[in-house]
């Protein structure tokens, strides 16, 4: 039968195995299955997935394997969301510095892409748009672990500002 999952009858195996089933489901990309449609099958051994990812307590270790699971299939095709102006800054950096920056650059180790990176100077570039100004905890965090990591430089652009200041019609 495909669709139906018979669970452990050992309630701590039960949920080793529903975490397992949820870290497959997001970065397998079984993503329909798992945003809360009712189980194939009812009863106390089905699985129903939960209405949301909200509220899964994961380690950072699951974390980072679902950070490198979505690496690899955003590389694999080729589905990556830039920033409106990231390019337009990058190049202009790279115009003005006589430097190569490497759009999109993987590290691999930590789970994580930088918007660029130039491996002469060893310089991270970040351009945050306007929704960084709600994460600025997150990002911290984030670039903190890439400095440790790259033993980098690492350069925080403002978008808006930037615009502003360079005269940009985008």
């Amino acid at each position: 039968m495909i669709g139906v999952f018979i669970l452990p009858k050992d309630p701590i195996k039960q949920e080793e195995y529903r975490q397992k089933m949820r870290i497959l489901a997001l970065a397998g990309g079984y993503g329909k299955w798992f945003k809360g449609r009712p189980s194939p099958r009812r009863g106390k051994d089905a699985i129903s997935p939960p209405p949301s990812r909200k509220g899964i307590i994961m380690s950072e270790s699951q974390k980072g394997k679902i950070r490198i699971a979505v690496q690899k299939r955003i590389e694999k095709f080729g589905t990556l969301k830039i920033g409106k102006n990231e390019t337009v800054i990058l190049n202009r950096i790279e115009l003005k510095d006589n430097v190569k920056i490497q759009r999109q650059y993987t590290i691999y180790k930590l789970g994580y892409f930088v918007d660029g990176y130039c491996k002469e100077t060893n310089t991270v570039y970040e351009v945050d748009e306007y929704n960084h100004k709600y994460q600025k905890e997150k990002d911290a965090k984030r670039q903190k672990e890439i400095e440790e990591y790259l033993h980098c430089k690492f350069i925080r652009i403002d978008e808006i500002d930037w615009i502003k200041k360079n005269g940009i019609e985008v």
